[in-house]
């Protein structure tokens, strides 16, 4: 063999574990949190929150769990939920480009009606575990008014 022929032989096993590498790099990697796309829309009394997995990945939804804050003075204050209030507790696993909605009805929810004004919902999810990555808990935010 060659000297040339043995450095394009080694060159191509070379290129070759690199993409292997690259690849499965890429496909055990966490899904990137902030890669879930969030909107939240109001319809008469009710708010409707509507969110989609933009990762590459599966992420996991354990619910409709979320948190509601209102803007006042220039600062985020948290909702309290009205006492007994419970989310709804079916998981799913999103595959990419999947998603989901789910209405919240504030007078079963809140201890006080919404007054106009701005908002900012926080959805909960989780990434999923796998060999080389423990999953975690990651929020997705969306500012809206309430008219």
């Amino acid at each position: 063999m060659t000297e040339q022929a043995f450095y394009n032989s080694f060159m191509n096993v070379y290129y070759r574990l690199t993409a292997f590498f690259l690849t499965a790099v890429y496909l055990l990697l966490p899904a990137r949190p902030e890669a879930v796309a969030l909107t939240v829309t109001q319809e008469d009394t009710q708010i409707v929150v509507t969110y989609q997995n933009n990762t590459r990945r599966g992420i996991e939804v354990g619910g409709e769990h979320f948190m509601l804050e209102k803007e006042v003075d220039g600062q985020w204050e948290a909702l309290p939920f009205k006492e007994g209030f419970g989310f709804r507790e079916i998981g799913c696993t999103l595959v990419p480009s999947d998603g989901g909605t789910f209405v919240i009805r504030p007078e079963r929810t809140f201890d006080e009606p919404l007054a106009p004004g701005r908002y900012r919902l926080t959805f909960y999810y989780n990434c999923p575990a796998d060999m080389l990555y423990i999953g975690d808990e990651y929020a997705a935010t969306a500012e809206f008014e309430l008219t």
